[in-house]
């Protein structure tokens, strides 16, 4: 008996745990362990956490818990320090990556997720022959890349849809992306 009250007093404080954080590498709005939870990785220069974040629609803040990262941090990492710092498990839904950012969900591509999606991604071209699976979605522009990189792209992509996934061509600016993206497929 004793054990089934601690139990439903971590559940209800889980539940309830807000967790708002914000710093150069990381923003991070947790409100409900109920809701999903979505992690988005940024670029380089103007596209940190705090960018990233100015870009995401509040209704994606209103249905979901998010988690922004800096380019270079690595999910393990985050979930750990997580756990460290809130004393319960981060337990990502959905992984997006923008630009730069896009080599940290590539490494997530396993099959554990909802949806991985690489936006105008700067990928590792030692992973375009690992298995893809149908919950990873490509969106990039071939204008924004040297020709030598959007030929990867494109074989890249081309390997996603062959696996299932989606990739698109889209002529939009490489700052747009992620707003495409939550309006589009969120």
């Amino acid at each position: 008996m004793k054990f089934l009250v601690i139990l439903l007093i971590c559940t209800f404080w889980l539940k309830s745990q807000n967790v708002r954080f914000d710093s150069k590498d990381v923003v991070i709005n947790y409100q409900d362990s109920s809701k999903k939870t979505l992690v988005v990785w940024g670029g380089i220069s103007y596209a940190n956490p705090k960018w990233v974040e100015k870009q995401i629609p509040q209704r994606i803040f209103n249905n979901y818990n998010v988690v922004i990262l800096s380019y270079h941090k690595d999910l393990k990492s985050v979930k750990k320090w997580f756990f460290q710092k809130y004393n319960f498990k981060l337990t990502p839904n959905i992984l997006m990556g923008f630009s730069r950012g896009g080599l940290q969900p590539e490494k997530e591509l396993n099959g554990k997720y909802e949806m991985v999606c690489l936006l105008d991604p700067v990928l590792n071209g030692s992973l375009l022959n690992v298995k893809r699976h149908k919950n990873t979605i490509i969106i990039f522009n071939t204008w924004t890349w040297s020709h030598k990189y959007s030929k990867k792209l494109m074989s890249y992509g081309k390997h996603v849809s062959r696996n299932f996934g989606t990739w698109k061509i889209e002529e939009i600016d490489h700052k747009n992306f992620p707003t495409y993206f939550f309006k589009n497929f969120l």
